[in-house]
């Protein structure tokens, strides 16, 4: 069986409709900055992680399940020279006990199924912010399947 992931990750950047432009403007609306806690579900090789990391100074935790996505994710974060704000977690993110209200930020941006859906993982978010905290669309409701 092939697995998608890799294939969708496979050129190792920003996927469509992304782009750096919009990924800064992501971060300066979530009001991102130095010292700032951010779960990244679903980080894949980093391009979003490093970036966040890298433009705002805050401190990412990145999970993901796909081994070879942390260690292409670990590496561009240290090429980036961002390798102390970046902690990677391999792991199945349903098998991830997350913290209650650990986080300035939370966000899974294209992998909302690996908690059970756009809702479930909505839902799983929103307890790990705190209170205030900045949740972006996690995906595309409707697409629960």
């Amino acid at each position: 069986m092939v697995d998608l992931r890799v294939i969708g990750e496979s050129h190792g950047g920003l996927q469509s409709p992304l782009s750096e432009g919009k990924v800064r403007a992501l971060g300066r609306r979530m009001r991102l900055g130095a010292g700032q806690r951010v779960l990244d579900v679903g980080a894949g090789t980093g391009a979003l992680t490093v970036l966040f990391a890298k433009e705002f100074g805050c401190q990412i935790r990145a999970v993901e399940s796909c081994a070879e996505f942390v260690a292409a994710g670990t590496e561009r974060a240290r090429r980036a020279g961002v390798e102390e704000l970046v902690e990677y977690v391999t792991c199945d993110a349903a098998e991830l006990a997350l913290e209650a209200e650990a986080y300035d930020a939370a966000l899974c941006i294209g992998a909302a199924w690996v908690l059970g859906g756009f809702v479930k993982t909505a839902e799983a978010l929103r307890a790990t912010v705190r209170p205030r905290a900045c949740l972006p669309n996690v995906g595309l409701p409707g697409c629960d399947g």
